[in-house]
């Protein structure tokens, strides 16, 4: 599987709840910012560019917002 169809098949997860945890980082914002509005044809390329930072910054991101639910896959 490329990486945009993984990055794809992620959607933000509505049934979240943002009202106990801890605040996300810059990194981890920037991130979900960039998922609400791409919601085809991710790339982490993409991602990188367009949220200034590195590819790894933005899988390590990434990973947090899934650890928290923040993102889910479909």
């Amino acid at each position: 599987m490329s990486n945009s169809n993984w990055l794809d098949s992620l959607i933000l997860n509505p049934d979240s709840d943002r009202s106990v945890g801890r605040n996300l980082s810059r990194e981890e914002l920037f991130v979900l910012a960039w998922f609400m509005f791409n919601q085809k044809d991710r790339t982490f390329e993409n991602m990188a560019r367009e949220c200034k930072l590195s590819e790894e910054q933005c899988q390590g991101a990434l990973q947090e917002l899934i650890r928290a639910e923040i993102i889910r896959f479909r």
